[in-house]
């Protein structure tokens, strides 16, 4: 059987049920080849050419790394806002003043509700944030148009013959040809919807495959929580059930793996101003049974893997400043007990000298120039690069999407809700403190006494009922021995202290409060129209995010799964398409747009507009009215292709009914002729006009002479 290996005979000396024996001459061996092959693989990972390639990703990673420097401080500052935790020489400070040290999350409310109203915007039941549309098709095609003038002649021939050149030439032949052509583009246009719609379902099954919509799920707690917030593509072999032969079998399928990745592990280049822009990193966690998998596919170094098998069998760890912390604060403090060891990886993107992979052992025939740079993608870990190939994208561009909450035209990191309400946070733990620290004091009465009229063995424990001995007044004074008093409260002020900076908090923020549940909303909010007004007014400042959204994580990947159909799937392909990303259009507020669309029904109900819009174009109206509602369009509406149909049916009676004016025949057997169901009509007794067939000779009809105008 090809693959399998050869078949040893039987030694007893060897074998004994599942105990193995060896002699100490086939120990020797195996060793001391397992010890060459180790020296071999080293020696080659060692040579110039692995080195010169390992040492271009050292210098590029260095560089990366001291360039996100001042990021890292703002994503662990983001980091422990969102959870309510000081860092560690705030909280320092804090204990040493022994007041409280309470912390208000109010970043945290603000990220949850900006979050639950993106996940709403963007995965909206039962929709997609995403459409696949025909390019327009502002002229017919030349076959098609073909087509047509050959029909107007064919017909024009046939009335010629039959009827003659005075009835012929009563006939508008090019309105007709007019007519016939915005029929076939609009064939076209239906046929391209069509593909549009057959697209769209592989594109969605994909996505639902892969996991798009989870990725995109744990991407919106990033994008409101960090500077930036990213999703990574890659192919990957996941096991999948499949019908066959009408049996459910598993099978391993390669596809299009989305997954959310961390922004501590992204690493642009110094300057980037996006992801395709220089150089690359990504920080990856592999395990053994990861790099197991790697051996024998192509692109990768076996003898490398094996290498770093053997080496680093317990693990590799790439030290970064903050690990510590950041681990704890993504709950994984024990992360590096894990008795399997997990390998950090350097995935690099970017460009190297065509002459450096060639001599690393790539294909001469993708490398053309040895000269110039060719960008790559390669795997590294320690020192010991284990695989490289030539980025695999069509167009160039790397597997990653990246978006911010306030995006920076000029850098890959933008803005995020904690560091838009840093200073507010600030103030708000202050205020929270100073509240607990003066409940504190106040919670109860203070005391003061009289050393010198205390009785020195008195107990000075406060308690109710409780008896107060005092001594004589050698002094002869009448002061008190003893007093109580109330400390102020200024509960009151910090608290529309705290409510002021939280109103604040929710204007820099774009979040109103009554988008997380709040019921103090007054004025227009008390009714349910103008709370619906107050939404769509505060949705115009969160547009900009959800754009930000639509631009860098759904059209691209939406493009480049399509991308990909194209090129790699054939009989899938459909034509040229738009991609458009639907996420923003929902940011008008259903309620509000249902009721724009039943105005425009109602004041389009007249002659004037649906001579503009037509039937079809009203039938679309009514079709996302009715969709909007979940009501089954398809039980209610007609198709597309019916209606299409009715109108036919009624242009060719609006035509026949000019033919029937111009000739003076009846308009009955007219559509008989238009429709073939003519069964051979002879003159009728009206005076002078003729018959609908030719007569010949004997003054019978002549056969083979009805036509079909359409």
């Amino acid at each position: 059987m090809p693959g399998m290996p050869p078949i040893r005979p039987y030694d007893p000396t060897r074998s004994l049920g599942l105990i193995t024996f060896e002699s100490n001459a086939d120990i020797k061996a195996r060793e001391d080849a397992e010890i060459e092959a180790k020296r071999l693989a080293e020696e080659d990972l060692n040579s110039p050419v692995i080195t010169s390639l390992a040492s271009h990703i050292d210098i590029c990673w260095n560089a990366a790394k001291r360039a996100k420097k001042d990021i890292e401080i703002k994503l662990l500052d983001c980091l422990r806002r969102r959870k309510g935790e000081y860092s560690a020489d705030v909280l320092a400070k804090i204990e040493n003043s022994g007041l409280a040290k309470n912390f208000a999350k109010l970043t945290d409310k603000y990220c949850r509700a900006a979050v639950s109203w993106l996940k709403d915007i963007l995965l909206p039941a039962g929709e997609k944030p995403y459409s696949v549309a025909p390019t327009p098709i502002p002229d017919l095609p030349a076959q098609v148009e073909e087509d047509v003038i050959g029909r107007m002649q064919t017909a024009y021939s046939q009335v010629l013959m039959v009827y003659g050149q005075q009835i012929a030439s009563n006939i508008d032949w090019q309105e007709l040809q007019n007519q016939m052509k915005d029929e076939a583009i609009n064939r076209i246009k239906e046929q391209a919807k069509e593909d549009a719609t057959a697209i769209t379902k592989e594109i969605e099954d994909d996505f639902i495959e892969g996991g798009w919509y989870e990725a995109l799920e744990e991407f919106l707690d990033d994008l409101v929580a960090f500077p930036a917030a990213f999703i990574g593509k890659s192919n990957k072999y996941q096991k999948q059930p499949e019908w066959r032969d009408g049996q459910l079998i598993i099978v391993d399928k390669i596809i299009d793996k989305y997954e959310r990745k961390n922004p501590f592990d992204m690493y642009p280049s110094p300057g980037a101003k996006s992801l395709n822009d220089g150089y690359l990193f990504e920080l990856m966690r592999l395990r053994r049974s990861d790099l197991n998998d790697l051996i024998g596919v192509e692109g990768y170094n076996e003898e490398a893997i094996r290498l770093v098998l053997s080496q680093y069998a317990s693990g590799y760890k790439i030290s970064l400043n903050n690990d510590t912390e950041k681990a704890e604060l993504e709950n994984r403090p024990e992360e590096n007990i894990d008795p399997e060891g997990v390998l950090d990886t350097l995935v690099f993107w970017g460009p190297v000298q065509g002459k450096t992979l060639i001599e690393w052992g790539m294909d001469k025939e993708n490398i053309p120039d040895p000269d110039i740079d060719y960008h790559i993608k390669a795997y590294k870990i320690a020192e010991i690069v284990i695989g490289a190939i030539l980025n695999p994208h069509p167009l160039g561009k790397r597997d990653y999407f990246t978006a911010s909450f306030e995006n920076n035209n000029d850098s890959v990191w933008g803005n995020c809700i904690p560091l838009i309400m840093d200073y507010l946070q600030d103030i708000c733990n202050s205020c929270v403190r100073a509240i607990v620290n003066n409940l504190g004091i106040t919670s109860g009465f203070q005391m003061w006494y009289n050393v010198d009229r205390i009785n020195p063995g008195q107990n000075m424990d406060v308690s109710p009922f409780k008896k107060w001995a005092f001594t004589a007044d050698e002094m002869g004074g009448s002061s008190d021995p003893l007093g109580f008093f109330q400390p102020d409260s200024n509960v009151d002020e910090l608290l529309n202290l705290y409510k002021a900076l939280d109103s604040e908090a929710s204007e820099v923020t774009s979040i109103p409060k009554y988008m997380y549940g709040s019921e103090k909303v007054g004025g227009a909010g008390r009714t349910a129209s103008g709370l619906s007004m107050l939404m769509n007014s505060a949705s115009k400042g969160f547009r900009l995010v959800v754009r930000n959204v639509d631009k860098g994580i759904i059209k691209p990947s939406v493009y480049d799964k399509w991308l990909y159909i194209m090129i790699n799937e054939p009989e899938k392909a459909r034509g040229d398409m738009n991609i458009i990303a639907r996420a923003s259009e929902y940011l008008v507020i259903m309620e509000q747009l249902q009721m724009r669309r039943m105005e425009f029904l109602r004041d389009t109900a007249n002659q004037f507009d649906m001579g503009i819009l037509g039937i079809e174009g009203r039938a679309e109206v009514l079709r996302e009215v009715v969709k909007s509602l979940k009501m089954n369009t398809n039980k209610i509406l007609p198709e597309s292709d019916d209606i299409l149909r009715n109108k036919e049916y009624a242009q060719i009676q609006m035509m026949l009914q000019n033919i029937a004016q111009a000739t003076g025949y009846p308009i009955e057997q007219l559509m008989m002729i238009a429709t073939n169901r003519s069964a051979g009509a002879t003159n009728e007794g009206n005076g002078n006009k003729p018959g609908l067939a030719a007569l010949d000779a004997s003054g019978q009809p002549v056969s083979g002479q009805d036509f079909s105008l359409m």
